[in-house]
C-alpha cells in the first residue's frame, strides 16, 4: 500500500472518530433534554394535581356548608324551644323518654 493511501485510512479512521464522538455527544444532549422534558412534564402534572384537588376540597366544604346550614338553623330552633319550656316539663319529658327508652 502506498504511503498516500495509509494517510487516507487514517484520516478515515480520524473523521470516524470524531463523529462517533459528536454522534454521541449528540445523543447524550438529547436524553439529557427528554429527561428535562420528563421532569417539567411531571411537575407539572403534580401541580395540576394539587390544584385539583384543591378545587374538590373546596367544592366538598362547599356542598358540606349547604348542607350543614338549615340542620344548624333548625337544631338551634330546637334548642331554643327546649330552652323555653319549664323545669317541671322537661323533668317530665326527660323521665318520659328514659321510661321508654328502659322500659
Amino acid at each position: 500500500m502506498s504511503v498516500d493511501a495509509i494517510q487516507k485510512i487514517i484520516e478515515a479512521e480520524i473523521e470516524a472518530e470524531t463523529i462517533i464522538q459528536e454522534t454521541a455527544t449528540l445523543i447524550q444532549e438529547k436524553q439529557q433534554a427528554s429527561q428535562e422534558a420528563l421532569a417539567a412534564f411531571r411537575k407539572e402534572l403534580r401541580e395540576k394535581e394539587k390544584i385539583e384537588q384543591q378545587r374538590l376540597l373546596e367544592k366538598s366544604e362547599r356542598e358540606f356548608e349547604q348542607i350543614k346550614a338549615p340542620l344548624t338553623v333548625k337544631t338551634n330552633g330546637e334548642i331554643e324551644k327546649l330552652q323555653q319550656i319549664s323545669p317541671v316539663l322537661r323533668e317530665k319529658a326527660i323521665e318520659k323518654m328514659i321510661e321508654e327508652v328502659v322500659g
